[in-house]
């Protein structure tokens, strides 16, 4: 059962345009529901957004790319158990479309980007981002998302990174994440531009 609401209308300045309404954000509660088996944390702990690439049909065709498929990848297949102990790495998820799906509340702590798990809010974006660029709709949602978090957290969009660009965050030292065709710079600069524009409508998240 998912309950849905949707943000009230933004605009976006410099390289997005104006007048896009925020993304359709969806509240799994199942997934939601078995949040306390998460460690929790305070709100002022939390210092940084980390977005990620995520595909789970490249690992096993048997799983499709949608919030509740990749929750069941990582709570039963073999390769996601063993990288987070059957836990949901991501807060929220991002799909093709631009929708947002948050799948554990922002207090929680997740298990996506190891040393920095406590402190971060792990946003995975589902595709392969090494290869491939985004859908402008898709990376229309995750910007808008992620100005959003930034914004909630009192933080400035220097506080976002990708996987790859912090320090102990992954057990592969050669890991793209969330690749080449995702420019992290560009990125954070359009993430400044939106949060500048005071135009940022809300995002109804569960804390």
């Amino acid at each position: 059962m998912c309950r849905r609401a949707q943000g009230e209308s933004t605009g976006l300045s410099a390289a997005p345009t104006r007048g896009k309404p925020t993304p359709m954000m969806v509240v799994e509660e199942h997934l939601v529901a078995s949040a306390e088996a998460y460690p929790s944390r305070r709100r002022d702990e939390i210092v940084g957004v980390v977005v990620h690439r995520i595909e789970v049909s490249q690992e096993d065709p048997g799983y499709g790319d949608t919030a509740s498929e990749v929750a069941r990848f990582f709570a039963e297949h073999p390769l996601g158990r063993t990288a987070t102990g059957g836990k949901m790495p991501y807060t929220v998820l991002v799909d093709r479309t631009g929708a947002v799906t948050q799948c554990v509340p922002l207090l929680r702590i997740t298990p996506h980007a190891k040393s920095h798990n406590p402190t971060t809010v792990g946003v995975g974006v589902i595709g392969d981002f090494r290869t491939q660029a985004p859908p402008e709709p898709q990376r229309l949602g995750a910007l808008q998302l992620v100005a959003a978090l930034v914004r909630e957290l009192n933080l400035s969009a220097q506080a976002v990174h990708g996987h790859d660009e912090l320090n102990d965050a992954s057990h592969d030292p050669n890991k793209e994440c969330p690749g080449r065709r995702w420019v992290m710079s560009e990125f954070r600069a359009d993430v400044a531009a939106l949060l500048a524009s005071e135009t940022l409508g809300p995002l109804p998240f569960l804390w």
